[in-house]
């Protein structure tokens, strides 16, 4: 598919490395240096939160560096419950 990674500081957007189909290129090129939407960027680069059902932790693909789907199949939440008990929560 595609690699890309979002700079931000300060809720601005200060660089991009995109490779690969991205439907995010216009997007950061219009945006850059501009001040930027999480909630737009996690729909635009199709990141997701997921929150445990048993405990409500949260797993945000935007704040870490792997996609849930991709997380071993053994990860376990911090109360202990299994990837399963997670759902998509936006």
């Amino acid at each position: 598919c595609c690699y890309q990674k979002l700079i931000l500081k300060d809720n601005k957007l200060k660089g991009a490395i995109l490779f690969g189909e991205n439907q995010a290129l216009s997007y950061v090129y219009k945006k850059m240096e501009q001040d930027v939407d999480r909630e737009e960027l996690k729909r635009l680069l199709k990141l997701y939160t997921f929150a445990c059902q048993n405990c409500g932790a949260e797993y945000d693909e935007s704040r870490k560096n792997i996609l849930f789907e991709n997380l071993q199949e053994d990860f376990k939440c911090k109360c202990g419950q299994s990837k399963e008990s997670f759902k998509r929560s936006d």
